[in-house]
């Protein structure tokens, strides 16, 4: 192959090529489907997929080592275009045997008594669940730190705390009941999920094929 030739190849190697990155929930739970969707539409383009949690991945990001990312948490940096591209809501769950299971809804104080299993200090759960309890002037504890979801659904269902955590981390487990998904009395964690890239990036054909089908 001449150098000419091969170049073009890179060439269309590269824009075939996505880098994309995702917070851990969105990892698990939403990215999946969208990239199955993704390549049943845009056979001849190579995903290449990072999971980490928002900070991790906003750094990423802004080295070029990500072209693109869905992130549950909030973001800083000046350089990055921020996007809404999916509605999500925490929900407190505990095991089956917990005292909150038999409850039509769960008091707010009560959560203050309660031991609680949840991420790590860098993930957009943690601090949406942080800021939320603030704002109520809610004190609480954790008895455990995990730094991915699953950890977490075993530990609640198993009795050792609750937590709050993404309603479609939650789906089977609560249809199992193997958890319970209570609702708190005047207490809601809503927030968006974002898709995020820099402001200086260009967009690739196969970018903007993405970004498509996450606005679809």
């Amino acid at each position: 192959m001449n150098s000419q030739a091969e170049k073009e190849m890179r060439l269309i190697n590269k824009r075939n090529f996505i880098r994309i990155g995702a917070s851990v929930t969105i990892g698990a739970y939403i990215l999946p489907k969208l990239i199955l969707k993704f390549k049943e539409l845009n056979s001849e383009n190579t995903v290449e997929v990072i999971e980490d949690n928002t900070a991790k991945i906003e750094e990423l990001i802004l080295r070029d080592q990500l072209d693109l990312a869905l992130v549950e948490g909030e973001t800083t940096s000046p350089n990055l275009i921020r996007k809404s591209f999916m509605e999500d809501e925490l929900v407190l769950i505990c095991g089956a045997s917990h005292r909150f299971a038999a409850m039509t809804s769960v008091n707010p104080h009560e959560l203050e008594t309660e031991p609680f299993i949840v991420r790590e200090k860098e993930s957009g759960t943690r601090k949406k669940f942080e800021e939320v309890m603030a704002e109520k002037e809610l004190s609480w504890h954790a008895s455990w730190t995990c730094n991915n979801v699953d950890s977490i659904k075993m530990a609640v269902a198993a009795g050792l705390g609750v937590s709050v955590i993404s309603k479609f981390a939650v789906i089977n487990e609560v249809c199992s009941g193997q958890l319970c998904n209570k609702e708190i009395d005047g207490l809601h964690f809503n927030r968006h999920y974002k898709m995020i890239y820099h402001k200086d990036k260009y967009l690739s054909p196969a970018m903007q094929r993405f970004i498509k089908l996450c606005d679809a």
